[in-house]
């Protein structure tokens, strides 16, 4: 149809409009969503920053009032405690620099030990030290629960009565200290607010308008320094008085919503991280606020949106244009569309016969070509994949457009095509704008008239697939967080390598390398943090190695080089060398300096390994003796380790049969009363006895039952054993009782106070008969369960000991933090009294912290007569050792202590 003058100016301006109409509305609609998104965003991020400075505030005051110097202090006035506890502070105090204060408090109100931050942590003389009784924080939190505290209200810091100047916005947490169920002061933290409302206002400000109301509607942040903290300054300056109506739905807890002043979001936040008291005066929370009025919507769509809003402008405008232009065109198009008709018609026949339809469609290239490769028809698909128009690939040479080899290395254009035989290949294509793509063909032979050979030659592009494919070889290949090969690859590397050993007599490296106590990067910075590091180390390495064979990332910590040592192993030494000095020098890892030492172990391939692997675990060897020896250094590969390795393989063989073979065996040794010199208790201790190894120290075997997990079963039959043996023993002392080393691998299995309850029914025996005895290790692994379990043997009533004190990961803390009853001297410190003075010092020492902490003291390793001596004046509570007796079984300790004991 023919378009009049009329309807060409009324589509060229309606289809404009609608157009425009149409992105008005659905850009609007998208603007209020991304407006919404992010401001939730925000207020959540500002939320956030609040939480984690108070939690985290609250965590460090938990950690400060249990600082043993603190609670000696508090219990005795010991003035070189207090001296000790105030260095303490100071350092925490230019550790975190937003505590303005660090104070305890005694029951009175006067300060004990104060430091104060001004630029630097500066202890404050006893005789500037004042009384804050009349204080509303301390008068608030005097009555605190042993595990409850007090957070003040926000406001300004007030000195001598004065309001200081400049303006400090404050937060006061207060904890209680107990000393023996008796409460001695409060430690009490200046937390300098400023820092965390900054950062809050940052993240406010950010295109819109943002506050901090405290739970009264003054407010903390607001829209101008004249109304902020006005409860502070004599003024009622409060949110309600400009905004009433979004008060009252602050108040229902509304969170997101638009009046005629502007589009609110908020969130309110309060402590819910600690057990807090709820006073007049204490932290109520506080109100997180963005406001955006029209204006600023305005400017934030013009500014984050201008471009595409001048790109919307251009599109209209070329719109207009095009459609003037198309109605123009059309009614020449109408004048010729009767002619073209004419002709296709007389087309429509012989394409009919070519089933034309079907080839349209279809979503194949498919190309039809001449015996030379001149392409005489392609469908749209076809056309589509080589980025030509129809007149465009019509008349090029297929074989042109084929540029790659096929898998045998065999050029397209010399495949030799016979009938009735299709020929498959995958190659690379060029398209038009001479970029390639991966096609996979199928080309055929058919017969035309008058024996004219012709091809048909189906094409699809496989560029997708084959990209698929090298995805998931790269996730099977190499390791997603560095991008270094994997184990997998790395097997395939040695692998080659082992072959080229075998038969030229090659000779390669491995070097090992696992990074020292990587562990404690993760548990104080974060994993993410942790894998940032990782990636530091792996791009370190290359930078180190760029022409070594491999550097791959074996599994967590730990990464491999694979070095051409032609022959020299000089080479892999001093490659081993330059790691460690590297190393040695701090990682810049997100503008945080880390410091990361590793272990090396060194190993050479050679003819005589079997087996691919080989030589990686004997890099493993290596490395572990470095880890275990000195850390922060490399170690060899020698055949001494291999002995031990067959030997440790020899024994993880036999101890899955231990039991069954009844090779095990419970000894006792007696715990004597270091004043009476009766026997009150025994150890007992496990020993392995086999037919082919003959005796197996717990040294060596203990180890492996942990790792391969037999130590569960192994650790439940000694209870079996212990128990068994107590009942006999209290059959004439009704006090005895069997003191049982527990590993952390069966303690974190196992419920052990279940397990104990379980077998103190079945022997019909009191709890007063068990003590159980744990090495400082377990308490590293998982503080919280370690509590929780040791807390439920307390309560069933068992007896609880810390083995090996001092010899392992010792901290005072632990000593106060858990319910342990009893303290393990480790034999390491009495091999050398009375007469060494470090040993005398040190054992003194433990002591005399045991006798602060009301814990009874064993002292194992007793040989000598001076060593009874000395230990039972200084205060031991119970001796163990060979000077009393040795480790016995059963029936030859009953048959000399089972009658009523000698004095």
């Amino acid at each position: 149809m023919r378009l009049t003058t009329a309807h060409k100016i009324i589509a060229s301006i309606l289809l404009p409009v609608l157009v425009f109409l149409g992105g008005v509305t659905l850009r609007s609609q998208a603007f209020w969503e991304e407006l919404s998104v992010r401001e939730e965003g925000r207020i959540q991020q500002a939320h956030i920053t609040i939480e984690n400075a108070l939690s985290t505030a609250v965590r460090d005051l938990s950690f400060i009032r249990q600082n043993p110097s603190l609670l000696i202090y508090a219990e005795n006035s010991d003035e070189a405690r207090r001296i000790e506890f105030e260095q303490f502070l100071v350092g925490l105090s230019n550790a975190k620099k937003v505590y303005q204060q660090l104070r305890f408090i005694d029951q009175n109100g006067w300060e004990k030990v104060r430091v104060d931050h001004n630029g630097v942590a500066m202890p404050i003389a006893p005789s500037l030290l004042q009384d804050k009784s009349a204080r509303y924080y301390f008068k608030e939190a005097k009555d605190l629960g042993i595990n409850e505290v007090y957070i003040s209200k926000l406001d300004l810091n007030v000195e001598n009565g004065v309001l200081e100047v400049p303006h400090k916005p404050m937060i006061r947490l207060v904890a209680p200290v107990f000393v023996n169920d008796e409460r001695k002061g409060v430690i009490v933290i200046n937390y300098l607010a400023q820092d965390f409302l900054s950062k809050m206002s940052n993240i406010l400000s950010d295109g819109v308008e943002g506050y901090v109301l405290n739970k009264k509607g003054y407010w903390l942040l607001g829209p101008s320094r004249q109304l902020e903290w006005g409860f502070m300054l004599g003024k009622e300056h409060k949110f309600q008085d400009q905004y009433s109506d979004e008060w009252q739905l602050f108040i229902k807890g509304e969170t997101s919503f638009s009046t005629r002043n502007g589009v609110f979001h908020t969130k309110f936040f309060a402590p819910d991280f600690a057990r807090t008291i709820n006073t007049e005066n204490s932290f109520k929370g506080v109100y997180i606020v963005s406001k955006a009025n029209g204006g600023i919507l305005a400017g934030l769509e013009l500014k984050a949106h201008g471009l595409e809003i001048l790109a919307f402008a251009f599109v209209i405008i070329v719109i207009s244009i095009a459609a003037h232009k198309v109605i123009m065109l059309q009614n020449d198009a109408v004048d010729q569309q009767a002619m073209v008709q004419e002709q296709l018609r007389g087309e429509l026949t012989e394409a009919d016969h070519k089933n034309t339809a079907i080839v349209e469609i279809s979503h194949e290239g498919i190309i039809t070509c001449a015996q030379d490769g001149t392409i005489l028809d392609a469908n749209p698909a076809a056309r589509r994949m080589f980025r030509y128009d129809y007149n465009g690939l019509i008349g090029l040479n297929l074989y042109d457009q084929l540029i790659a080899k096929q898998d045998g290395g065999i050029h397209v254009p010399q495949v030799s095509l016979r009938r009735q035989q299709p020929v498959a290949m995958k190659v690379a294509a060029k398209r038009g704008d001479n970029s390639l793509f991966q096609a996979e063909l199928t080309i055929t032979e058919t017969v035309k008239s008058r024996n004219k050979h012709q091809f048909i030659t189906f094409v699809r592009d496989i560029s997708r697939q084959m990209e698929y494919e090298e995805g998931l070889k790269k996730i099977a290949l190499y390791d997603p967080l560095t991008g270094l090969p994997n184990r997998y690859n790395l097997n395939d590397c040695l692998s080659q390598l082992h072959k080229e050993a075998r038969s030229k007599g090659k000779k390669f490296a491995i070097i090992l390398l696992g990074l020292d106590e990587f562990h404690i990067v993760n548990d104080t910075l974060g994993h993410a943090m942790g894998d940032e590091v990782l990636k530091t180390v792996a791009t370190r390495l290359l930078k180190l190695f760029p022409q070594t064979l491999q550097v791959a990332r074996l599994a967590g910590d730990e990464f491999v080089l694979v070095l051409d040592v032609d022959n020299d192993e000089i080479i892999a030494h001093q490659a081993c060398e330059r790691i460690l000095e590297d190393f040695s020098h701090s990682l810049l890892v997100n503008n945080h300096e880390i410091h990361v030492s590793m272990s090396l172990g060194l190993a050479f391939e050679t003819r005589e390994l079997a087996k691919p692997n080989d030589v990686l675990q004997h890099a493993d060897s290596a490395m572990h003796k470095a880890k275990k020896e000195s850390r922060n250094s490399y170690a060899t590969y020698n055949k001494e380790m291999g002995l031990k390795n067959d030997r440790i393989h020899l024994l993880q063989n036999k101890l899955p049969y231990v039991l069954e073979k009844d090779e095990l065996a419970v000894f006792f040794q007696p715990l004597v009363d270091a004043k009476t010199q009766e026997v009150v208790g025994a150890e007992a201790l496990l020993r392995w006895q086999n037919a082919e190894l003959g005796f197996i120290s717990p040294v060596e075997f203990i180890p492996i039952a942990e790792k391969t997990g037999m130590i569960v079963p192994i650790g439940d039959w000694v209870i079996d054993q212990a128990c068994q043996f107590a009942t006999e023993m209290r059959t004439n002392h009704e006090n005895f009782f069997v003191a049982i080393n527990v590993s952390p691998i069966q303690f974190m299995a196992c419920e052990m106070s279940d397990v104990l309850k379980g077998k103190l029914e079945k022997f019909q025996l009191r709890a007063s008969a068990l003590e159980i005895e744990l090495t400082e290790g377990i308490l590293v692994q998982d503080p919280e369960g370690a509590r929780r379990s040791l807390e439920a043997l307390v309560a069933l009533g068992v007896s609880v000991s810390i083995d090996d004190f001092g010899t392992g990961y010792s901290s005072l803390s632990y000593l106060n933090s858990y319910p342990f009853k009893t303290l393990k001297i480790d034999r390491a410190f009495i091999m050398g009294l009375p007469d060494d003075p470090s040993s005398k010092g040190l054992s003194m020492a433990i002591l005399s912290m045991a006798r602060e902490l009301n814990l009874h003291v064993i002292a194992e390793g007793t040989e000598t007569i001076q060593q009874v001596d000395w230990l039972s004046k200084a205060g031991a509570h119970i001796l163990q050792g060979y000077f009393f007796d040795k480790p016995m079984n059963s029936e030859e300790f009953k048959i000399k202590y089972l009658k009523p004991f000698p004095n």
